[in-house]
């Protein structure tokens, strides 16, 4: 959306004063080598068409003083909601206010100004287990999370109520769509790591101590400049079919075939998860600075005795959505010039792979 020239826009981004918030904002663009969007973004700042404002969801009015709160409302068409605390050691009582209180916050500022949509961003485990899929095992994109079952987990427990608000608000005439997505993995083009995904870093992990192991575990996966880019296509262009949107590839990304890859390219080679865990501890201990290696040592199981079999433990730390969600909205949504059902799970992490490569090397 930088880049249009005729969209105006407005970050609401935590942090003291506006200019602290403005610092935030492109040191992630430029932390996360997007500069072709941190040169659109000085490029609109200069045009007068970003505004980034300090404000926090978790608060009242979304931390802005009533007057500010009253005139973003008065100009804004759109809202793109894809603000969370996602913290899974966390109950629902920590992810509330920001999860749920925020988004009544942006419902109240939409419905204050011209009732504009809100594209709000959640999770496919906002759905818990014991939903019922269809007769081909699938969950359609109509189906609200039931209220008598909730997911285990505080995040999930949020994204469930976030829809039930958004749901309510739709009955009462503000229009919504929810985008529910699984593991967003790096940009094709640049590669750069969520720091916070324990599927990333665990890859990273496996990098640095030169090693991988056997595991059959698998996890879904859509790179993050598909979903940015269909999220701007939907906020400025068409609206979706229905209220709800499933985000994903239909095609499983296998750690094991990720493992290969990183054999390939970064000179590690296949191990016994104890030998892992084992480089893995000893990187830690020497390097305790590198919080990508200690919450991958946190949640790893220990290995089983001093065998080498990968504890069953490691493949139930990641979900795997591929095939168990309709992607039919996505696909009919591709009118948009944004495809998201065809790619290789492993062409899509070639960048992050090379990147994982030349940081070995350099180290």
């Amino acid at each position: 959306m930088l880049g249009r020239p005729d969209v105006d826009l407005t970050c609401l981004v935590r942090a003291r004063d506006d200019e602290a918030a403005r610092h935030r904002l492109t040191a992630a663009l430029r932390d996360y080598g997007l500069f072709d969007a941190l040169a659109h973004a000085e490029k609109a700042f200069a045009e007068d068409r970003l505004r980034v404002l300090a404000g926090d969801l978790a608060t009242p009015g979304l931390g802005l003083a009533p007057e500010a709160f009253d005139r973003i409302a008065e100009r804004t068409d759109g809202i793109v909601h894809a603000g969370a605390l996602v913290n899974f050691l966390h109950d629902y009582a920590d992810h509330r206010a920001p999860n749920v209180l925020g988004t009544r916050e942006l419902l109240r500022l939409a419905a204050r100004g011209r009732g504009c949509r809100v594209h709000a961003v959640s999770t496919f485990s906002a759905l818990a287990a014991g939903h019922v899929p269809d007769a081909a095992g699938r969950f359609d994109e109509d189906q609200a999370p039931v209220p008598e079952l909730l997911p285990s987990d505080g995040y999930s427990q949020s994204k469930y109520v976030m829809e039930q608000l958004l749901d309510n608000a739709r009955a009462q005439g503000l229009d919504s769509v929810v985008y529910r997505l699984g593991e967003v993995w790096p940009s094709r083009r640049t590669g750069v790591a969520n720091p916070a995904s324990l599927a990333q870093s665990l890859v990273y992990a496996c990098a640095r101590t030169g090693i991988v192991f056997p595991t059959s575990a698998v996890i879904d996966h859509l790179p993050a400049d598909l979903i940015g880019r269909f999220l701007a296509e939907a906020a400025c262009g068409r609206r979706p079919g229905g209220d709800r949107v499933h985000l994903l590839r239909p095609v499983s990304l296998r750690f094991g075939d990720l493992f290969d890859r990183l054999v390939e390219r970064t000179g590690a080679r296949w191990g016994g998860y104890a030998l892992f865990h084992e480089r893995l501890t000893d990187l830690v201990e020497r390097h305790g600075a590198d919080q990508r290696l200690v919450r991958v040592a946190m949640l790893l199981p220990a290995p089983d005795g001093d065998g080498d079999e990968t504890p069953a433990a490691v493949d139930t730390l990641f979900t795997d959505s591929s095939g168990r969600f309709t992607v039919r909205r996505a696909d009919d949504h591709a009118a948009t010039g944004v495809t998201l059902l065809t790619g290789s799970p492993l062409d899509d992490l070639t960048a992050f792979v090379e990147g994982l490569a030349d940081e070995v090397i350099h180290r």
